[in-house]
């Protein structure tokens, strides 16, 4: 029985004069094939099986080499070649696969030259040696080495894997595409090489995932759909551009166009999942309501935008720079384009129009008061934290206009003055404000020098009204006091000049305590000793030692003001200590005599005078001239103040 066996897997006999031999028993010598029992080249029928006794291939050797027609049996997909050999070379092969659909061409691989000047129609494999047992890679048509007609590619499961049309080498008619399982994967339609007509898009369940129409490669629209688990569709448009979200609902969720939010809203958010932003767009531009919070989810902004600029009611809440507390504001914008914001608060100053409130932490007014086209405009009024009114001032078209009144925290009148077109033309001081204050009575002078620097020239006639100057400069304490802070590189001495401070710092103090910088001519007028100088290099001497701390007298620091002599006006440190910041911007000095000079109109740096600890003596004289950018801060700059003297 054994022997019976083994020789059927030998060969097959078929009637009684042919057999069929297994290839695994046939040997080849130089080319050709030769059976176990002859030395002569085999002519006659074989076949092969797989290792389960499956056929994988059958045909016919006439002396040794294939001829006529072979039949392949693939491994998987249920498909077969029959490939036509004449003199052991193949002519045509015709592949049917598992849908008894027959394919109809030669068979060429990767490894066989000149491939793209084949003309006719070819199965393709992309391997140096034609594996029958699998599915062809494709299968196509060439004219002039180019594909023309229909191309067909295969998983190697069997399943179709794409289907295109071409003409004369471009994709031209119909494209489908399908998954390994079975579903179609996406189609679309070619012309003249450009997508034209309906693309789509389908996931592995079936689920169309995308449309999208083109116009000769243009895209026209586009559809894509998100599925959640529910079975329920989230819906994405792209239309001329602009793409649109739709809700589970099938409602318009918003809408964007080159990477913008056209129509809707956009949300932002921060790492926790709170909401950070809340936008409204209509037509590509801000319209509705804006919200925005921080990341403790309190709100910080809100209010309604029109085609892109602010309008109606807003709200605003910020942290405050120096006192490090919460505020608010609430007020109207009209035609607001977002710029020019408030340094400390953001609130943009554009398109302010109407009635604008402040709020301290604790809900207390900080101050009120309207604007008209972005100006301050009618009555504003100021209150300390302890309610107690601070200012009151009248505003027309952005000047002060009208009665302007100060307040001391206890209730009691500072000053009262009266302003017209921003000009003071009436100014009453209380007895308390103008304390630790100089007076100052107005004259002319010879401002500058012709034995300093170049920018101390040309000297020239200065005439300055009379004011009230702080005998010393403003002290650690004092600025505490007011700002709540001290930020001096020299901390823990009250009685030290406060330093550390830019321009802007020195002006928002000046702004609180209802004073001002002193202009760089009232300065060096003051400096000399005013009507009363004698002339001298420093203030209130020839020696700056008797007068002023400078680099070989100070010990490389500040010291307690008012422990030098005082100038002839009684005013201290004007030489020395630290450098004073005045109102002007820097520039050059003019030959024509003046009144009241402001210095430049603009410019990059604001001028500031009188040396300081560490610089030479050279650099404190009366008529020595520094700048430094407004917001620049050192250890030796610092400030006192003026007032204008009563009208």
């Amino acid at each position: 029985m054994k022997r019976l066996f083994i020789i059927s897997l030998l060969f097959l006999s078929v009637g009684l004069s042919q057999q069929k031999w297994n290839m695994k028993f046939m040997e080849e010598y130089d080319g050709l094939m030769y059976s176990p029992t002859s030395d002569k080249p085999y002519t006659g029928s074989v076949f092969s099986l797989d290792s389960l006794g499956t056929k994988k291939e059958e045909g016919k050797y006439r002396n040794g080499l294939k001829d006529g027609r072979w039949t392949y049996y693939t491994t998987v997909g249920n498909g077969k070649y029959e490939i036509t050999y004449k003199a052991g070379i193949y002519t045509l092969a015709v592949f049917t696969d598992k849908l008894g659909t027959d394919y109809t061409g030669s068979p060429i691989t990767d490894e066989d030259e000149d491939e793209d000047e084949q003309d006719g129609t070819f199965l393709y494999q992309d391997e140096d040696k034609y594996d029958f047992s699998k599915y062809p890679m494709g299968f196509g048509t060439f004219k002039d080495g180019k594909l023309d007609g229909l191309v067909t590619a295969w998983y190697e499961n069997g399943q179709k894997k794409r289907e295109r049309t071409y003409k004369d080498g471009e994709i031209d008619g119909l494209w489908t595409d399908w998954y390994e399982n079975g579903q179609k994967k996406r189609e679309r339609t070619f012309k003249d090489g450009k997508l034209d007509g309906l693309k789509t898009y389908w996931n592995e369940y079936g689920q169309v995932v995308e449309e999208t129409v083109f116009d000769l490669g243009n895209l026209m629209n586009k559809k894509e759909y998100d599925y959640y688990p529910t079975g329920e569709v989230y819906t994405i448009e792209t239309n001329e551009g602009i793409i649109t979200y739709y809700s589970i609902k099938g409602e318009i969720e918003k809408e964007t166009k080159n990477g913008k939010i056209w129509n809707g809203k956009l949300i932002e958010w921060w790492n926790d999942d709170n909401k950070k932003k809340e936008i409204s767009y209509k037509d590509g531009k801000l319209n509705g309501l804006y919200t925005e919070w921080n990341k403790n989810s309190n709100k910080i902004k809100e209010g309604s935008y029109v085609n892109d600029l602010m309008e109606g009611e807003w709200y605003f809440s910020w942290v405050d720079n120096i006192t490090k507390k919460r505020e608010s504001m609430t007020g109207s914008f009209k035609f607001g384009d977002g710029g020019n914001l408030n340094k400390n608060s953001g609130v943009p100053m554009n398109g302010r129009h109407g009635l604008f409130t402040s709020f301290l932490e604790n809900g207390q007014k900080e101050f009120e008061g309207t604007y008209k086209d972005g100006k301050e405009d009618g009555l504003w009024t100021e209150w300390y934290e302890n309610g107690q009114k601070k200012e009151e001032v009248t505003y027309k078209d952005g000047k002060e206009d009208g009665l302007w009144t100060y307040w001391y925290e206890n209730g009691q009148k500072k000053w009262e003055g009266t302003f017209k077109d921003g000009k003071s033309i009436f100014v009453k001081h209380s007895e308390e404000s103008i304390k630790n204050m100089v007076f100052v009575q107005g004259g002319t002078y010879q401002m500058g020098s012709n034995s300093g620097d170049d920018d101390e020239q040309p000297i020239h006639t200065v005439t300055v009204s009379s004011f009230y100057m702080d005998k010393t400069e403003v002290t650690q304490a004092e600025y505490r006091k007011v700002m709540g802070k001290n930020p001096s590189h020299f901390s823990g001495c009250d009685d030290c000049p406060v330093e550390n401070v830019s321009w802007h710092d020195a002006n928002a103090y000046a702004k609180k305590v209802g004073k001002r910088l002193p202009t760089e001519a009232e300065w060096e007028y003051a400096a000399r000793g005013g009507n009363k100088s004698k002339g001298y290099t420093y203030s209130g001497s020839n020696g700056i030692d008797a007068v002023g701390w400078y680099y070989y007298n100070s010990g490389s620091k500040s010291h307690p003001v008012a422990q030098k002599q005082p100038n002839e006006l009684g005013l201290y440190d004007m030489s020395g200590n630290v450098w004073e910041w005045c109102w002007d911007w820097y520039g050059d000095y003019s030959s024509s005599s003046q009144t009241d000079p402001q210095g430049s109109n603009s410019g990059e740096y604001r001028v500031h005078r009188g040396g300081k600890w560490n610089a030479y003596d050279i650099n404190c004289r009366v008529a020595n001239r520094l700048r430094y950018p407004p917001n620049f801060r050192d250890s030796s700059l610092g400030f006192r103040l003026v007032l204008s003297q009563d009208l």
